[in-house]
């Protein structure tokens, strides 16, 4: 799991965005048990612009670590994610 999360940390940073989101998915396929690669992925799929599957990421990251640090953060990207999607996915 931790080397497709390497390929994927370096695939979005080279832009590669589509790309990086397949390495983070095998990542949690490899490793569901790891609360912070629901986040990352949420994350991602934000920046996609695909606030459903965003907002679902989050949730399960929320439900694996209800006493995550950034627990209150994380609560917020839903917030906006929500916001987005009844805005009609505009920004």
């Amino acid at each position: 799991a931790h080397q497709h999360v390497v390929r994927g940390e370096w695939m979005l940073k080279d832009g590669q965005m589509d790309r990086g989101l397949a390495e983070f998915n095998e990542a949690l396929r490899l490793a569901p048990y790891m609360p912070r690669l629901y986040y990352n992925t949420a994350l991602i799929y934000g920046d996609l612009k695909q606030y459903d599957q965003a907002i679902r990421q989050m949730h399960l990251y929320l439900t694996a670590a209800p006493e995550a640090p950034d627990a209150r953060v994380a609560q917020d990207e839903i917030t906006k994610w929500e916001m987005r999607l009844e805005m009609g996915g505009k920004q």
